[in-house]
């Protein structure tokens, strides 16, 4: 296909993901554990003469996931995106459009991308969205499945084969976040202070190893003793907020064996870790303290299977 060709059309699709141990720690070179969510995105890409010009962010994301694609005339494209994936709320509504991007040019021009291929293409994107991303998010959107990913040339994607049965409960901390804002901060820091953050990293790193062993052994206890450590370090980042620090303590109070931030912190949700089928209780309890809240779900099969989240009272 030549380059002056209009794009066919072409249709991707990708889920959200939950970081549960090692976000920001795996930009600098640590292990992070993630997962994809039932819930996503999908990106439909009509070949259509006059279309109207998109807004300016999802233009300048196509023309960079468009970059290794035999496609032109990318003015002559229509791209409508539908999902219930909420934004900004640290489940990776930018990764999912970003790897949802990727496929539907892939689609459209019947290429064929191995997972390394298809992580990197779209990792070009979000870091268009956040800056310096590390691409766990886009790796964890991609995948059927629990991750293990170290940033790398080419990143390392380990997919967990064991992993124990439990609920996770998403607690809203009444403010969305800006992942590029937290992220930029946070290398400030490190570049203000390189041996203080470098040993929070190191601590985090720690910690994911140690939640893998849990994870693979099905303890839940030390599972949320260690997310609560990992909260303590994500603070000592700076990327916590009175909001998340108040939904992790409420968490605890109602319950749950354990509770941290999830994503790029500085608002959206803490997550909590609840027994297996005891997550929608503690939604049904949040609920009437006044928190918002809802049990995240995740694939068992297929990652592009379901695309739904279930919502308890809020």
């Amino acid at each position: 296909m030549s380059r002056l060709e209009p794009v066919r059309d072409g249709v991707g699709r990708a889920s959200g993901k939950v970081i549960l141990f090692g976000e920001h720690a795996v930009v600098y070179g640590q292990p992070a554990l993630a997962g994809p969510l039932c819930v996503g995105l999908c990106v439909r890409l009509t070949s259509r003469s006059g279309a109207a010009a998109l807004p300016a962010r999802l233009g300048k994301a196509l023309a960079l996931a468009a970059l290794d694609f035999p496609v032109g005339l990318l003015t002559d494209l229509e791209v409508n995106v539908s999902g219930d994936l909420p934004e900004a709320v640290g489940l990776g509504s930018s990764a999912a459009l970003s790897v949802a991007l990727v496929r539907a040019l892939a689609d459209s021009t019947n290429t064929i991308l191995e997972l390394g291929e298809l992580i990197q293409r779209a990792n070009r994107v979000e870091s268009f969205f956040h800056g310096r991303a590390s691409g766990v998010d886009v790796a964890a959107a991609a995948s059927p499945g629990w991750i293990r990913f170290t940033c790398g040339e080419p990143p390392s994607i380990q997919a967990l084969t064991t992993v124990a049965a439990f609920d996770l409960v998403g607690i809203e901390s009444g403010a969305t976040h800006r992942t590029a804002r937290t992220v930029g901060a946070v290398a400030a820091r490190h570049a203000a202070d390189r041996c203080v953050i470098e040993e929070l990293f190191r601590e985090i790193g720690a910690i994911v190893v140690a939640a893998e062993t849990a994870l693979g052994s099905g303890d839940l206890v030390e599972l949320g003793v260690l997310m609560l450590e990992n909260h303590r370090l994500l603070k000592a980042l700076g990327v916590s907020t009175d909001g998340l620090d108040r939904a992790v303590t409420v968490a605890r109070e109602n319950g749950a064996l354990g509770s941290k931030l999830t994503g790029g912190g500085g608002g959206g949700l803490a997550m909590a870790l609840m027994p297996p089928g005891e997550g929608l209780t503690l939604v049904q309890t949040l609920a009437r303290r006044g928190w918002s809240s809802r049990v995240l779900t995740f694939p068992t099969g297929d990652a592009d299977a379901t695309l739904g989240l279930r919502r308890g009272p809020s």
